[in-house]
């Protein structure tokens, strides 16, 4: 028989049975909320910052235009960094509207083999000498050579081109100047509102993938997609932002320090820092259900911390290394650090590119296997 107690008791276990139910059902399945927290994360600040890095970089030119002066010009130069940190954050994101209609190329023309930049500049500059205008959409029309940072960067820092007195005496390289920064700030907002879900909603695109969804039409796509990127961006670093330009890749080691990114700025370090912070916050999706805890809930628990560990490792290795990268590749004394530096980028590319994909069954697409 039945005391009052027990049946009190058996009357709760009934009650939330319903409860556990719904929660149960309403929690999504690991891959769909892995999808959904990276975007939160990290797709969705990356577009977010670049586009507001932008902006201010463009009040910035607007402000040093009205009246050049030094302070001016170094305020300019600041905001172009905080951009170029932004724009690292958004580069090894290698799907989506940024690899459509050469919207990468018109953030940033690198590498950049023949000096096309400046000479390219330098050109327009010259063919709207008698202009008594130049806008934004001037340079919408021109070659992608000269739409994006790369463009800045020369115009803010290169030895001759960025000399203060030459936008004190010619009221045009200050135009052009503007006129670009109006343009990134534009093709940011555009790019940025491409995932937002009242415009682009590209973000609806990655999140829910289905049969009825043209790109993404399994969770696994998505998720491959993902795993490309982490590839694609470590791949990166180390080829065209270490091995070639630094003399790794040739049996003579002899540098090539023109092709590294951001050599006029002095800001190649700063730019894989940002980059390696980036790949790292779409692989852990900050303190939310990243690919780390996938790989958990896969029972590789100890690959997620392994790749874990090497980013950190990866990252403190590229903090290591004293000054800019232009100076320390003709420095002996550095050579231990850039080395040390390569090895760990080595090390983190292999595990991103074999054993994580094979951990999760994941066959990654041609580009994403080769980082091309």
């Amino acid at each position: 028989m039945s005391t009052p107690a027990t049946l009190i008791q058996h009357c709760r276990k009934w009650l939330l049975l319903p409860c556990f139910s719904l929660l149960a059902a309403c929690t999504p399945p690991p891959e769909q909320q892995l999808l959904e927290d990276t975007a939160q994360t990290s797709l969705l600040p990356a577009h977010r910052d670049f586009a507001l890095a932008a902006k201010q970089l463009s009040q910035a030119t607007q402000a040093f235009c009205k009246s050049p002066d030094d302070a001016g010009l170094q305020a300019a130069r600041e905001h172009w960094r905080h951009s170029a940190v932004a724009w690292s954050g958004l580069q090894v994101k290698s799907f989506g509207p940024l690899m459509e209609d050469n919207l990468s190329w018109q953030i940033q023309f690198w590498p950049d083999r023949k000096n096309l930049v400046a000479r390219k500049l330098e050109g327009l500059i010259a063919e709207h000498a008698d202009a008594t205008s130049f806008t934004a959409s001037t340079i919408a029309d021109a070659s992608v050579v000269v739409q994006g940072l790369s463009a800045l960067e020369y115009l803010l820092f290169d030895e001759k081109a960025a000399q203060l007195d030459r936008y004190q005496t010619a009221s045009l390289r200050c135009q052009v100047l503007s006129a670009i920064a109006e343009h990134q700030k534009t093709l940011s907002k555009t790019l940025h509102e491409a995932w937002l879900p009242d415009h682009g909603n590209y973000l609806g695109t990655f999140a829910q993938p289905g049969p009825k969804n043209p790109v993404y039409p399994d969770r696994q796509q998505a998720i491959a997609a993902l795993l490309e990127s982490l590839v694609a961006g470590a791949e990166l670093i180390k080829r065209d932002k270490l091995e070639r330009p630094l003399g790794f890749a040739n049996s003579r080691g002899l540098s090539q320090v023109y092709l590294l990114e951001w050599w006029r700025s002095r800001f190649s370090r700063e730019a894989i820092i940002g980059n390696l912070n980036a790949l790292q916050r779409l692989y852990l999706a900050d303190e939310l259900y990243g690919i780390d805890d996938y790989l958990r809930q896969h029972q590789h628990s100890e690959l997620a911390e392994q790749i874990t560990s090497t980013f950190e490792k990866t990252i403190v290795a590229a903090q290591a290394v004293e000054g800019d990268l232009f100076s320390a590749a003709t420095d002996p004394a550095q050579k231990p650090q850039l080395l040390a530096l390569y090895a760990e980028v080595q090390q983190l590319l292999d595990l991103l590119k074999n054993a994580l994909p094979d951990a999760l069954g994941i066959t990654l697409s041609f580009n994403g296997a080769d980082g091309d």
